[in-house]
């Protein structure tokens, strides 16, 4: 194996699977790869090369054959045809091809005294083909999307619907790029820091007190961005970024539930404080953000994606003061204990997904020995578009509201449940 390939295979499939609550991630090994078998990632010795060059997506044959059969357009505004964003299936990819870029922010956190520098990812609808493919953190190559195409003119009326994603413990914004695809070839824009700190690449700070505040921080910058970009800028405008969805991924579910309001339990914050939980001191600064918390009223809507609700952030009633509906979705071969907590969630607006065989990467590369990942990506992707449609855009349409009440199932491995 090559020193690539081994590199490829064993952070890529295994540093994806830190917890949520902060905790430092297990050494890798075939249980925590997913289904027990040494290549259940799907990056071994002869993949995880062709993985860095060709995309791990499954996909990218349907995407491909997606991409052709779209309008052949090379400019922007150029004779577009119409589109009835509503009227779209949310089960299947729309008719956008998938633009990509990046942006470079700067902004100074809450509690902070300096600057914070982050990487923003960023995927919009394009009728073009311009442009070569994306290459996630310099790892990941996507030849489905397209660097810097003209951005199609927006099909919803206020501007294009916003999704903003966190990533889990040492991932990547890319590492979720099959739902940015989807949500793109529907007229949505998702963006998705690359978190500084804490990435595949970066991880010097990721376990320091100020990297919770710094997790939900960045998507409230990323909004901040967004909004403001300069008139000369192909979106300037263009993105309705008052109200938004956002989703997060393993350690990203804490940032959505603090995205969403839950309420810190500073008891318990200082206690782990004590005990020097954290890599270097605890400030006074930061304990007062969390005092303040960190709720961006922005968020409409929030998607945690394997994991869980972790009393030693939040404690005991902490999930009351939540002020955005909620789509929490699980994986059975990935337990999070959502079932033995479920009664504390039953005077919030929640749907629960769990889905038979799905493991802790599912929700993101797809790389999974107990679910194929396209059938994985197909499921996440119609709850994702059919909670955001509903919060977001006030689509109330059957085959929006039947997904979210669990009367249309996309599949037999969907379990779900929900308080109203």
């Amino acid at each position: 194996m090559t020193s690539r390939a081994w590199w490829m295979a064993t952070l890529l499939g295994a540093s994806l699977s830190g917890c949520d609550d902060g905790s430092e991630a297990a050494a890798p090994d075939a249980a925590m790869l997913g289904g027990g078998s040494p290549d259940a990632t799907g990056l071994d010795a002869a993949g995880a090369d062709a993985a860095a060059d060709d995309g791990v997506d499954a996909r990218a044959a349907q995407d491909v054959a997606l991409a052709d059969a779209a309008p052949d357009a090379t400019a922007a505004d150029a004779a577009p045809p119409a589109v009835d964003p509503a009227a779209l299936d949310v089960q299947a990819d729309g008719p956008f091809h998938v633009g990509y870029r990046t942006l470079e922010i700067t902004y100074q956190p809450p509690g902070s005294t300096g600057p914070r520098a982050l990487t923003v990812n960023v995927w919009y609808p394009t009728w073009s083909e311009q442009g070569g493919p994306a290459r996630y953190l310099g790892i990941q190559l996507d030849h489905v999307v397209h660097t810097d195409a003209p951005p199609a003119p927006p099909a919803h009326v206020g501007g294009y619907p916003v999704l903003v994603y966190s990533h889990g413990d040492r991932g990547f914004g890319g590492d979720a790029a099959h739902l940015a695809r989807r949500l793109a070839s529907h007229g949505w824009v998702m963006a998705a820091p690359d978190h500084t700190d804490n990435t595949l690449r970066d991880v010097d700070g990721e376990d320091h007190f100020a990297h919770y505040v710094h997790r939900p921080a960045d998507l409230s910058a990323t909004l901040d961005a967004l909004a403001g970009l300069p008139v000369e800028d192909a979106l300037a405008g263009r993105l309705a970024t008052d109200h938004v969805i956002a989703a997060g991924h393993s350690r990203g579910t804490y940032t959505m539930w603090a995205l969403a309001g839950a309420a810190f339990d500073l008891e318990a914050i200082d206690a782990r404080c004590a005990a020097e939980a954290f890599e270097g001191p605890c400030d006074a600064a930061d304990r007062a953000v969390f005092a303040a918390g960190l709720r961006d009223p922005r968020v409409v809507g929030v998607v945690p994606l394997a994991g869980g609700f972790r009393g030693t952030w939040y404690g005991e009633g902490g999930q009351d003061a939540v002020e955005a509906p909620v789509l929490w979705m699980t994986g059975t071969a990935d337990p999070q204990g959502v079932g033995e907590i479920w009664p504390q969630f039953a005077g919030l607006d929640v749907v629960w997904v769990d889905i038979e065989g799905a493991c802790h990467l599912s929700f993101t590369l797809g790389t999974c020995g107990t679910l194929p990942g396209p059938e994985g990506h197909a499921i996440i992707e119609a709850y994702v578009l059919a909670f955001a449609r509903h919060h977001l855009l006030g689509d109330a349409s059957p085959a929006v509201t039947g997904l979210l009440d669990g009367r249309d199932l996309p599949s037999e491995r969907a379990h779900l449940m929900h308080t109203r």
